[in-house]
């Protein structure tokens, strides 16, 4: 087969894979353009919102105060951002972590990076969002211990780290400690809701670490009362 034919055939696939996933995607649905969001479950709600992230509860909220920050439009994770978008993520960011530290206490956040879609690391949900939980949970030493592949660990300066790993189809999970300081762990096969399972066990409910079999619509109601309480003070 000709080389362009093969370039073409392999746009094509390209296109219809990006195209599908988007139109079967939920966080696209729900949050896709402004005003979109569906308040009537607690994961739906929108509590922050600029043009292109919305931060809302999640859906199997282990503990209380866990939030994500989603895109509007669809990535397949925070690494395929270019600088303009990782700009306005930190801002949504540093304001949903202040909430939360406020609310309940020091942050962490981490990302799970899969290099393609449909794949163990995407957890199900193949759309760039980031986790901000508010723990003191020392995440990478709890994938350590849990993990059936050992990752392999590097520090790094920020999520900006992720871009290079995206670039270079490699997948990744991301972490930020309160202490800010940050990791991203690879491996060829990075186990699905791995940080899930961290906080499950560090919770001491081993079992209920999927947010497909358990949503804990409590803790997000928990969640969403402590943020609107803290947005209506910062009115006041």
């Amino acid at each position: 087969m000709p080389v362009r034919r093969k370039q073409m055939l392999a746009f094509h696939r390209r296109y219809h894979d990006v195209y599908n996933m988007k139109a079967l995607c939920k966080f696209c649905q729900k949050f896709g353009e402004p005003g979109n969001g569906d308040s009537s479950e607690p994961w739906d709600r929108i509590l922050f919102e600029t043009p292109n992230f919305v931060v809302v509860p999640t859906i199997g909220s282990i503990i209380p105060g866990w939030l994500l920050v989603v895109s509007r439009h669809h990535f397949l994770c925070m690494g395929t951002m270019g600088d303009a978008l990782m700009s306005e993520l930190r801002d949504v960011r540093r304001l949903a972590t202040r909430a939360l530290v406020d609310q309940f206490g020091p942050v962490a956040s981490f990302e799970h990076g899969p290099a393609e879609p449909r794949t163990s690391v995407g957890c199900g949900v193949d759309h760039a969002h980031l986790h901000l939980i508010a723990t003191d949970v020392r995440l990478v030493d709890g994938a350590r211990r849990i993990t059936q592949e050992p990752l392999s660990w590097v520090p790094v300066d920020g999520l900006d780290a992720t871009t290079l790993y995206h670039q270079r189809r490699i997948p990744y999970v991301y972490v930020e400690l309160p202490d800010g300081k940050a990791w991203l762990g690879t491996s060829s096969n990075i186990e699905s809701q791995l940080f899930r399972k961290v906080i499950a066990a560090a919770s001491g409910r081993t079992d209920v670490f999927d947010w497909k079999c358990h949503s804990f619509e409590g803790n997000a109601h928990e969640t969403v009362r402590a943020v609107e309480a803290w947005k209506l003070k910062q009115r006041s």
